[in-house]
């Protein structure tokens, strides 16, 4: 028997009309008529697909919409699945994508969760430029029924955590009218999530989230200096520092507010990761976990050369991950005992991709890929 507390309590609401039961099953099914719905309980303890999970679970079946975290698992690496606890079956966390708006372009991204990587495509398409990059699927619409969504939250008394991403969350007019809304009626008594880039932080917003019982920030900072800015173009790097330092002041007078890191490791931020620890480690009590990208299989960071990672897998072997809450530091050790040795080849259809897409960034950087991947011009020739 298999089991995973998601699967259970989940509920994931993305950036084109669909829903899963987390984002690690990816696009998951179509989204219901929100407004035929008036308990949403009822409607997510007999919605088919997440009954089929559940019950493959139960039988011990690995259902395939979770595949990110069967793969992670058979690659003995830590995956997102939490084992329940107990059966009940109740809707506790919601993490809703209101839009793909954003300010960066990050290179692990694609046009569902960042406009601007949109209009860049569209742009290119306008000189006459066809390639992987450009012709990228938009399966993005716009989200509907948002005061539907807020009234079935607010009625569903089990619901104890909110969280957003996106795109960026605090540049969503969305996000802010949601909280507005919650502080209008006082549901405050709410555990509060945010995936941030840490481009926008706004004292305003920061002033209405304290009121609220927890909140948290997942803060997507994936190395120091330029690998933070080649990956996440076009962000500064002082700029981060700076609001991250605010982040962390609020933090240290509300104790109400937790910060974590949590960095996107791929070949292109890998020669970072040491210089990141380095950073990140000196902001105490703040907390770090790590997601593995899998979406682009072409950046996956096991498609580096062994002997152009030889060095940060010597180093960080002596990396100090004790200030690591014990949950997340046995993903970073398990990560740097043995996923960081992983290694396959880059296949012909991955090699298409990676070309193409290095000839955009190129375009449009002035950190050009082989000064943070010097071993990319090997693989794409």
């Amino acid at each position: 028997m298999l089991s995973c507390k998601t699967a259970n309590n989940g509920l994931f609401l993305g950036t084109s009309n669909n829903i899963s039961q987390c984002c690690m099953q990816g696009k998951g099914w179509n989204a219901p008529d929100w407004n035929s719905i008036e308990d949403l309980n009822t409607w997510y303890k007999s919605f088919s697909p997440f009954v089929k999970v559940r019950t493959d679970l139960d039988n011990g079946i690995q259902n395939s919409n979770c595949n990110r975290c069967w793969n992670l698992e058979k690659e003995k690496l830590k995956s997102f699945r939490v084992p329940a606890t107990n059966n009940d079956t109740s809707v506790k966390s919601v993490e809703i994508r209101f839009s793909n708006k954003c300010n960066l372009q990050c290179k692990m991204c694609d046009v569902n969760s960042s406009d601007q990587i949109q209009n860049l495509v569209n742009d290119l398409q306008k000189q006459g430029i066809k390639n992987h990059f450009t012709l990228q699927h938009k399966h993005y619409q716009e989200f509907e029924n948002k005061n539907k969504i807020l009234q079935l939250v607010i009625n569903t008394d089990t619901i104890e955590y909110i969280s957003f991403a996106g795109g960026e969350p605090f540049v969503m007019p969305e996000v802010e009218w949601f909280i507005d809304q919650l502080l209008k009626i006082g549901k405050t008594d709410l555990k509060l999530g945010f995936i941030t880039n840490v481009t926008s932080l706004k004292t305003k917003v920061m002033d209405k989230l304290v009121k609220f019982k927890q909140v948290e920030f997942y803060c997507s900072i994936d190395g120091t200096e330029k690998f933070l800015e080649f990956q996440r173009y076009p962000a500064q790097w002082s700029s981060i520092q700076n609001n991250f330092d605010k982040l962390y002041r609020y933090k240290q007078q509300y104790p109400n507010l937790s910060v974590i890191f949590s960095p996107c490791i791929t070949q292109l931020n890998f020669l970072g990761i040491e210089k990141l620890f380095t950073w990140m480690s000196r902001y105490k009590g703040v907390d770090c976990t790590f997601n593995v990208l899998q979406n682009s299989s072409f950046l996956e960071y096991k498609l580096i050369p062994i002997n152009y990672r030889q060095k940060i897998i010597d180093s960080v072997q002596y990396i100090d991950t004790d200030w690591i809450s014990p949950v997340y530091k046995d993903s970073w050790r398990s990560f740097f005992d043995h996923g960081i040795n992983l290694y396959r080849k880059i296949t012909e259809r991955e090699k298409l991709y990676l070309k193409d897409y290095v000839q955009v960034w190129d375009m449009k950087s002035s950190i050009k890929t082989k000064e943070v991947c010097p071993w990319i011009p090997e693989l794409i020739t």
